[in-house]
């Protein structure tokens, strides 16, 4: 038999016993309120298909930039490298530098994902390729830019960055006298100039120490705190402080890589698998709500819930997921959704999606959705959950 006539026999039967009851409870059976009967549909007639699908990549340009490696147990390996550019305090500048007394490159903490024990070892290194005719809404995290070997490399503990708020990193100051300060004056004139002649810095790390996951640190570099301090002299022998910002103005990128363990896409019976910086995401079929598009149904309201499975992990789960329509390749935003956001006792992430419910009954809105983790180009969130999804579904007949 099939499903359509199985689906109607279903609401057939409920209808009968309806009229048995018209007192019951809304959830249980129907109401009858002036002449409207209001039901829910029952979970046996709600069939939801999944399936957790591989991003390619996502768009480089996040808030944050994301920086480290860090293991997971079911996911597997995940890196992040950002790249950025400097730009000159104020224009047509001229140096006179004798020496370069001290120099680092000061950006912001923004917190972490990953094992707050982690020692992560830091690597600078210089571009050898202009950011500045990249076209960053088409940039994408899988991209790669290129860079010269690593001038640079310094270790710290994850719990100094947290008491501190703000990365630190020494600069050599060789490195500064012969690939900044040995630049023309003509590089000077304004940071158009400046970012052709200097291209900006790649920043990389990787985990050491006894931490087994390791983390991947967050930093804001479009922050005003976010640049380079250089102490240097000049032939006077005068000591000066000059501040090459970051900023928003600056071209900053993200590059991610992930490497999957077996499990993340074996276990897609049970599981959902959904990971930020362009990692997985589960796409969510509503076709079965196809049956009931020539039934004439008002949808009363509509809340899709997702389960977290078992969470033994000490990592946090995402404070909040993303629900949107995708339709022939666009993302959408889902009109008048609201919800998402953990809910800590159930350990659970539920939307209310009435009028999108209602679209796909009467007006044959397409049934594909997409479930993200929230902000997905600016953290490293991961979440498993199970496929015991909940669609509470109240529908008006009449």
């Amino acid at each position: 038999m099939k499903f359509s006539s199985i689906f109607f026999i279903g609401l057939s039967i409920i209808f009968f016993k309806a009229c048995q009851n018209e007192e019951s409870l809304i959830g249980q059976d129907f109401v009858l309120n002036d002449s409207h009967k209001i039901f829910v549909l029952p979970d046996s007639l709600v069939q939801i298909s999944t399936q957790s699908i591989r991003e390619d990549s996502v768009n480089g340009k996040g808030q944050l930039s994301l920086v480290g490696s860090y293991n997971d147990v079911y996911f597997g390996s995940s890196q992040s490298t950002c790249v950025f550019q400097l730009l000159l305090p104020n224009f047509d500048l001229s140096f006179d530098v004798s020496s370069v007394e001290n120099a680092e490159l000061l950006i912001p903490f923004s917190g972490f994902y990953g094992d707050s024990l982690a020692e992560i070892n830091f690597r600078i290194s210089a571009l050898e390729e202009s950011l500045s005719s990249i076209d960053t809404t088409s940039y994408y995290s899988n991209q790669q830019v290129l860079s010269g070997a690593p001038f640079y490399e310094q270790s710290l503990l994850l719990s100094s960055l947290i008491d501190n708020d703000t990365l630190k990193l020494i600069i050599p100051s060789d490195f500064l006298l012969s690939n900044v300060f040995s630049l023309s004056n003509d590089a000077f004139v304004n940071n158009a100039t400046f970012t052709e002649s200097f291209y900006g810095l790649k920043l990389e790390a990787n985990t050491l120490g006894p931490s087994p996951n390791g983390a991947i640190v967050y930093l804001n570099t479009s922050s005003n705190d976010a640049k380079l301090k250089v102490n240097y002299s000049n032939d006077d022998v005068t000591e000066q402080t000059i501040n090459f910002p970051i900023g928003t103005e600056s071209v900053r990128l993200n590059q991610f890589s992930h490497t999957y363990n077996d499990g993340v896409f074996s276990n897609l019976d049970t599981l959902i698998s959904i990971q930020s910086m362009g990692g997985v995401f589960a796409e969510i079929d509503l076709a079965f709500l196809s049956q009931l598009q020539d039934s004439g149904y008002a949808v009363n309201n509509a809340i899709i819930e997702f389960y977290v499975a078992d969470h033994t992990s000490n990592i946090d789960l995402p404070s909040q997921l993303t629900f949107v329509e995708y339709d022939d390749g666009q993302i959408l935003s889902i009109e008048g959704i609201s919800g998402g956001s953990l809910n800590e006792d159930s350990q659970s992430y539920q939307f209310t999606i009435t009028r999108h419910i209602q679209k796909i009954l009467t007006n044959n809105q397409n049934t594909k959705c997409r479930l993200y983790t929230y902000e997905r180009t600016s953290n490293a969130d991961r979440v498993v959950l199970g496929k015991d999804i909940r669609l509470t579904l109240t529908l008006i007949d009449g």
